[in-house]
């Protein structure tokens, strides 16, 4: 979409000055909508004042998106009147939970949670980050567990709704138990008795250096053996921990095991 220049909207007079009011309608579009002591239920007609030009920012970048440019709307609609948001044609579009409190949107953004472990050292960061996780979805069964007792107390017993509320609950909870436990899946790597030397790079040789030269035993096959080592390539570890290379898997199969079980919500 292309902008078009904002203006002011300010309320339309009648003859005498006075603002123009409409009916509230009802969803049928012919009933008034009324108080409860039955007076119309009206709102005031407005009109674009042309004097009053206004600046339409991006939401995300805070940049006035000019008249002319591209840009992108989201309108929200609410039982009484809505409301419009903009971005700039260069920022992302909007998640389904910056547009909606549903069930659905906030389950989607748990989902949606960052989980690479590029910065794990240990098992203990794996755990954490699934029980920050879980905890996320706790709060939401809590909200519903919530919801449901509010209900059954105003009735004074249960009925279908808050017996849903009561299952959306339970399933939230189990999903949480799962999450949580997806964060011990992986095993952690164990230290490794024996690395690659890093004199040879676990070669246990190196190309002899004085091969060609006048002199050299003729019996030399080229190589020479690596004196750190003893040929084998391999030295007792010197730093007791896990190398990158064990780190590194470990982190992606912990990653994953937490990402399906994110992907595992139950439907609501």
């Amino acid at each position: 979409m292309t902008l078009r220049q904002h203006y002011k909207m300010v309320p339309k007079l009648d003859d005498d000055g006075k603002p123009i009011v409409t009916p509230v309608m009802k969803a049928d579009g012919v009933t008034p909508r009324t108080t409860r002591g039955g007076k119309p239920i009206v709102r005031k007609v407005t009109v674009a004042d042309k004097s009053q030009p206004v600046d339409v920012l991006c939401e995300k970048c805070r940049r006035v998106i000019k008249p002319g440019e591209k840009y992108q709307k989201a309108t929200i609609k609410r039982t009484y009147g809505g409301s419009k948001r903009y971005r700039c044609a260069d920022c992302p579009g909007w998640q389904p939970w910056e547009l909606s409190s549903s069930l659905a949107s906030r389950v989607a953004e748990i989902q949606n949670e960052d989980v690479n472990g590029d910065d794990w050292q240990a098992a203990e960061d794996a755990e954490s980050r699934a029980n920050e996780i879980a905890e996320m979805i706790r709060s939401l069964a809590e909200e519903k567990r919530e919801s449901q007792s509010n209900i059954e107390e105003g009735f004074g017993h249960s009925t279908y709704q808050s017996d849903e509320l009561g299952e959306q609950a339970d399933n939230l909870e189990s999903w949480a138990d799962e999450v949580e436990q997806s964060g011990s899946t992986a095993d952690f790597p164990e230290v490794e008795e024996e690395v690659d030397c890093e004199n040879c790079g676990g070669d246990g040789s190196f190309e002899c250096s004085t091969h060609e030269e006048e002199g050299h035993d003729e019996d030399c096959d080229g190589t020479e053996e690596c004196t750190e080592c003893g040929g084998t390539g391999q030295v007792e570890n010197p730093e007791g921990e896990p190398s990158e290379d064990q780190l590194e898997t470990w982190r992606e199969e912990a990653a994953q095991a937490i990402r399906d079980a994110l992907e595992s919500a139950p439907d609501l």
